[in-house]
């Protein structure tokens, strides 16, 4: 188990590295006119465009585009494995890995609506064994300012991370611990506040800070305060789902080991969720709609924090022009969704076989599309 959990860890560097600088890239440039005949284009046009791109990159996963509830395109290409023969479907489900983290930080702020967290408050109220716990605060971890190392995928204590047996017969509590231990252990990057440092520790902390003040499963509150109330029907965490028959496996090559997707307790509020495309659609809706979230508080999670690096929200990236995204990698898996809520433009895609093209997969879909 050590072994591909170093190989997980090693492919999240990788992805979050460079998936992100593909997908900010992908990001169409709203100053940019569209040329009269994609204004023009009809559903079935921008339908037969979107399966032949998927095609052309040999695309092997789901994804979706629509405009104030009406969808405008959406496609399934590829089989669930190389030896297969059994198509991928939109009914397929797929990790989403770090886009998790935006359903994480909505539970946050839905507790401190009813008073029963503040976003000021520091850590050392649920971690007094953390030696500093004192200088961080709920909003510094939201806001990926907190300082606290990656223990993930920035490279910082891999040989101590990997140290823990995270194996399928460890507990999930066994497995938090060792993550917390790993965690309090290191040195702060740069004092809270002064400075942006993607996370995914700060993630796993309020995940767990989320189940400490609701006194439920994070997965419980998950679906009682956000997939029940949207309709989210086959959307879960990856304790329920990562056996699912709808689960679209992992597509291992030459450079990586098949292994199970998550090993209970190992990721957590950064990157547990297993969706499919009509989910994240109901997901994205309401981040305008304020179905879950009041205005006031989405607007507070959609604000810039870190205007001068990262451009990043609470949980989300926030582009000048008002568009909201983020990206997901894990295993041979990698996802992305864009929306821009004024408009009411919302994508999402997903593959379970990633490839050197799906940046400009991606850039071409968006700038057919929206």
């Amino acid at each position: 188990m050590k072994r591909t959990l170093y190989i997980f860890i090693s492919v999240l560097l990788i992805l979050s590295a460079s998936l992100l600088t593909a997908c900010k890239e992908a990001a169409p440039e709203k100053t940019q006119k569209k040329t009269a005949e994609t204004q023009a284009a009809s559903g079935s046009e921008l339908q037969q465009r979107l399966e032949k791109k998927m095609q052309q990159y040999r695309f092997s996963g789901v994804c979706r585009v629509s405009k104030n509830g009406k969808v405008l395109c959406e496609g399934a290409n590829g089989t669930l494995s190389p030896d297969s023969d059994q198509p991928i479907t939109l009914d397929n489900q797929f990790p989403i890995a770090s886009i998790s983290k935006q359903f994480c930080a909505t539970c946050v702020l839905l507790l401190r609506e009813e008073g029963k967290l503040d976003l000021d408050e520091t850590l050392d109220k649920y971690y007094p064994e953390y030696s500093r716990a004192k200088d961080i605060t709920l909003k510094n971890m939201l806001t990926m300012r907190s300082g606290i190392p990656d223990y993930v995928s920035n490279g910082v204590g891999f040989d101590a991370y990997i140290r823990y047996d995270f194996s399928e017969n460890a507990s999930e509590e066994g497995n938090h611990k060792a993550v917390r231990d790993w965690i309090f252990a290191q040195p702060l990057l740069f004092e809270p506040d002064t400075d942006f440092s993607y996370s995914d520790s700060n993630y796993f902390l309020l995940a767990e800070i989320v189940q400490t003040v609701s006194g439920k499963p994070f997965g419980d509150v998950l679906r009682e305060r956000i997939f029940e109330p949207l309709g989210m029907k086959d959307t879960g965490v990856a304790e329920e789902l990562a056996h699912s028959e709808r689960m679209a496996p992992p597509v291992p090559d030459g450079q990586k080991a098949h292994m199970e997707v998550y090993t209970i307790g190992a990721t957590f509020g950064n990157g547990g969720i297993i969706t499919t495309t009509a989910d994240m659609d109901r997901w994205l809706t309401s981040l305008r709609e304020h179905t879950i979230l009041s205005e006031s508080c989405t607007k507070e999670m959609t604000t810039d924090y870190s205007p001068d690096s990262a451009h990043y929200g609470y949980g989300i990236f926030v582009h000048p022009d008002g568009a909201l995204s983020h990206d997901g990698g894990a295993d041979s898996y990698a996802s992305y969704t864009y929306t821009i809520p004024a408009e009411g433009y919302n994508f999402f895609i997903v593959t379970n076989n990633v490839n050197d093209g799906f940046g400009e997969l991606i850039r071409e879909i968006l700038n057919d599309t929206i």
